[in-house]
Order: C-alpha cells, then structure tokens, then sequence
C-alpha cells in the first residue's frame, strides 16, 4: 500500500482575545473577517476552553498536552523545562519541518528551542530579566532586526540593553507591524517547504494591549456597548487593584507602561478604549 501523505499542521493563537470578540460566536460589531472565512471552512467548537487563562501557563498546556501545574509553568514567566516535550518534539521521528513564529513566553524569548530549533522567529524582547542565561540578553529578536533594517531605532531598554517598547511597534504602519511581519515569514516558509510536510506555530500578540495601529479608528466610541459594570471596577486606591497592577508590572515590566494604562474614570474613555 502506499504511504498516505501526511497533513500539514497550522496552529495560529492570538493573544487576549475573547471567544466573544468574533462573529462566530455571535459578536456582530467586531470585523473579523479572515476569521470567519476560517470558521466557515472548519469545525467550530463551542465548548472548548483553555487549561489556563493566563499566558504561560495556557501556553505550556497547548504546546505539551500537560496540565500546567504538571509542566511546571504554573504563572507567566516560568520557563518550560528542557525534559518536557512539546509537540514538535513529539514528532521529531515524522520527517516534519518545523517552525516556530511570534510570541514563546515560555522562557529564552530568541533563542530557539523544543524542536522548533530549524526555524524560529521571535518578535518580543520585554522578558529578559526571565532569561536563563546572561548572554542570551544580547540575542536581537527577529522582530527587532527587521525594524532596524528598515531604518528604525529601538525607543526603550530593558535589563541594560536596547529594545522597541511594544508603544512604539504598535504605531508603526501597517507594513511594519508584527502581524504583517509574521504572515510575511510564514508565506515565506510554506513557500519554501512546500514540498515536505509541515509543522508551524503562529503566535499573534495582538489583539494584546497597547491599543494602537493601522485599525486604531475603525470603530466609533459612540457606538460601543459597555457591559453593565464597567463603573464598577475597583478605583486606584482599592487594595484589590493595587495587587493586580504589582503582579501585571511584575510580568510586564514598568518600561511597557503606555498611555493606554491610565486609570479610566469616564464613559467616555471606556468607549474610547474598547473602540
């Protein structure tokens, strides 16, 4: 009998967006529409729920099969162990190509690693104080080399060394956006393994905070429905918000702060934030 011909395999995860946030779940105000081309052409799933809501243990799970508190990535942060397998490993007798593009999160940001090491394409330099090792501070994120090629010049620092703040990046035209610049590598990397069967994990940080970009504006704030306890959040000086802002400063480091991060006091800057 003859071989049967393996499937290519393509994961693309994007970050901080909820099941609610798209059409095929019943949103009608958000366009999505490369989404919902993909939801009419697949499976749905409607009770499918993450092991984790918080990144690096979400991701963890995804990328071994493993309960975090199992893996060892209980909170963001937690580099994965080099003795657990992700799937790529899993498949290393499969004859797969493998490449891994965007965000890890799972410790050494640039470097690659887990069975992706044929092709990696990094795009965030905000973890280093999570590194494993001292040298791997100064390895430049594929993200940051296109931009330097482009012409631009990193605008922030973190643990000593020269980074583009996420601010900054989110400004950028459309063309020098992260999402461009990963779809760009992507093409390219099916183009160029076209032939062979392929394993490819894509990482979006969008919809991620900072709420800037090329599609800043497509929505009218006037227009936006805020959910009923919008004004009800913890103020500034409750204690409950203040562990929350320590724990997220923690994870992201202070020099992410934005202007997207003030304290809301108004309807009106609600709207303004969700459109």
């Amino acid at each position: 009998m003859p071989t049967p011909k393996r499937p290519n395999i393509l994961f693309i995860f994007t970050d901080e967006q909820r099941q609610d946030t798209m059409r095929v779940y019943g949103n009608r105000k958000i366009k999505t529409p490369n989404l919902d081309k993909l939801a009419r052409e697949s499976v749905v799933f409607t009770q499918a729920y993450v092991t984790q809501p918080v990144c690096t243990p979400s991701r963890s799970s995804i990328l071994t099969g493993l309960y975090p508190h199992t893996n060892g990535c209980i909170e963001n942060n937690i580099p994965l162990k080099k003795e657990i397998p992700t799937i790529a490993e899993m498949m290393q007798g499969e004859d797969y190509v493998k490449g891994y593009f965007g965000k890890w999160h799972l410790g050494d940001e640039e470097i690659p690693q887990h069975g992706f090491e044929r092709q990696w394409v990094s795009i965030e330099e905000h973890y280093k104080n999570h590194y494993t090792r001292e040298d791997y501070k100064t390895v430049k994120a594929s993200y940051r080399l296109f931009l330097e090629k482009h012409g631009f010049m990193p605008d922030a620092e973190n643990s000593g060394h020269p980074v583009f703040s996420r601010g900054f990046a989110a400004r950028l035209p459309e063309k020098y956006s992260k999402p461009a610049f990963l779809a760009g590598e992507v093409c390219q990397f099916i183009r160029e393994h076209r032939d062979q069967p392929f394993l490819i994990y894509l990482n979006f940080l969008e919809p991620h905070m900072p709420f800037f970009g090329a599609y800043d504006g497509m929505y009218n704030p006037e227009d936006i429905e805020l959910p009923k306890n919008f004004d009800a959040l913890p103020g500034p000086d409750s204690p409950i918000r203040h562990r929350y802002m320590v724990q997220y400063y923690r994870d992201h480091g202070w020099r992410d702060r934005d202007d997207a991060h003030g304290t809301l006091k108004t309807e009106w800057e609600w709207r303004y934030l969700i459109s």
